[in-house]
């Protein structure tokens, strides 16, 4: 840390020159300070350099490098890390898929108040992938994501209740979610409703 001073002085760098933010743009001195800031445990850090190696952007694309840095992110608490590696497990990303492990990270990210997570967590339990099928459980975190601006949360939402699945079946609760929505697949549904 001796040429930034800190670990949080090492981040500051990288975001300036990934931005350009008072300096000239630079992807490759970017990468080189989020590294530098991950390697001392700044989590944001991690998954900034996780993306870095993911797209390549100032240094060599390495997917493996990305998912080690995605799964250091997470571990120390990076709520959207947490998202990234739940999706990585259950899309299989470098490994079988694992729906169980995808909605562990789910979870930890959901309860800490992430939307996409509790969106992601509530369809895992809506469809049963890696969780016990549990429609209560499922509106329960599609209406969190929802009431939290989540789109694709209250679409699910809309649709379970258009369907009556776990629910009582209420075109009227289906129209108001797929407002919410506001999707050009909301505005097609709500349109099909009112036909």
């Amino acid at each position: 840390m001796a040429e930034c001073g800190s670990v949080e002085a090492c981040y500051r760098a990288a975001v300036s020159y990934a931005r350009g933010e008072g300096t000239e743009r630079d992807d490759k001195r970017a990468a080189k300070w989020y590294e530098r800031a991950a390697k001392a445990g700044n989590a944001q850090a991690q998954l900034e350099y996780a993306d870095v190696c993911r797209n390549g952007r100032g240094r060599d694309r390495d997917s493996n490098e990305a998912a080690h840095w995605y799964m250091r992110a997470a571990e120390n608490g990076n709520t959207e890390a947490q998202v990234t590696v739940g999706d990585m497990c259950l899309a299989g990303w470098h490994r079988k898929k694992e729906p169980k492990r995808a909605a562990k990270w789910y979870s930890l990210a959901a309860e800490a108040g992430n939307t996409k997570a509790q969106y992601r967590l509530g369809i895992c339990c809506r469809n049963g992938a890696g969780v016990k099928r549990d429609t209560e459980r499922a509106i329960y975190w599609l209406r969190q994501a929802a009431e939290l601006a989540e789109p694709e949360a209250a679409f699910a939402l809309g649709e379970m209740y258009e369907h009556g699945e776990g629910v009582e079946k209420s075109t009227e609760k289906a129209r108001w979610w797929y407002d919410m929505a506001g999707t050009p697949e909301a505005e097609k549904r709500l349109g099909e409703l009112n036909g």
